[in-house]
């Protein structure tokens, strides 16, 4: 019996190379160590192109590009409708307009979110392209949301006995709970009316003319669960 190395080769009954042409047999190819064969293109050298930073806003996402873009941006992602978010929590966000800023950011306009929750933004699939012509091509990214809690932007003395507050946007029914205030120096706030989803009026104690009073409130939230 033949030992392994011989019974290794005994399947080959012709020459490595073929004498009689000049292309060289499967055997010198395999094994050719000249270094003079090429080896196929790799792929180009990455722009970071697919790795954008996001930095988010009150109502909006920056998708800042390390290159610049192809503008204006086309296609889905000139379209908001393309544009989705996603997260675990109870407050949905939906992408409401798309603008660009300068040269390398794209601004994607949505509703309200809650402040600190994670939010998935996922891409549409085309459109985004780099002023070299390369396509962006990544699906999805996550970020933490940015809102801003109700704050008041009048407080208005209607007379001795009524405070007329308005907050900066429309809040839910824990501003119509009295205990939710104070006043300083005290006052005691009696009951609270609604005349609209921003605007409140108040009923306290009789205030003293020519005082000024510091009204503070807890626990008032807006439609997205930002609180005060």
């Amino acid at each position: 019996m033949p030992d392994l190395a011989e019974s290794a080769f005994d399947y080959f009954d012709e020459p490595f190379y073929d004498y009689g042409t000049d292309t060289p047999g499967l055997g010198e190819s395999a094994f050719d160590l000249s270094g003079q064969a090429e080896l196929p293109p790799g792929p180009p050298p990455s722009t970071g192109f697919s790795s954008p930073t996001l930095i988010p806003g009150p109502y909006y996402l920056d998708i800042v590009f390390v290159v610049n873009l192809a503008l204006p941006i086309a296609l889905q992602a000139a379209d908001p409708a393309f544009w989705r978010f996603g997260t675990v929590s109870d407050i949905k966000i939906t992408a409401t307009g798309v603008t660009t800023v300068g040269l390398n950011t794209i601004r994607v306009f949505h509703t309200e979110p809650h402040n600190g929750d994670i939010q998935t933004v996922y891409f549409p699939l085309n459109g985004i392209v780099s002023v070299d012509g390369e396509a962006f091509n990544l699906a999805s990214a996550n970020f933490t949301a940015v809102a801003l809690a109700p704050v008041f932007t009048i407080l208005q003395s209607v007379d001795v006995r009524t405070v007329r507050v308005i907050f900066n946007e429309a809040v839910t029914d824990e501003a119509l709970v009295a205990a939710n205030y104070s006043i300083t120096p005290t006052l005691r706030v009696h009951s609270v009316a609604r005349v609209d989803a921003r605007t409140y009026l108040l009923t306290t104690d009789t205030q003293v003319p020519g005082t000024t009073y510091a009204l503070t409130a807890i626990n008032v939230r807006d439609g997205s669960v930002n609180i005060v």
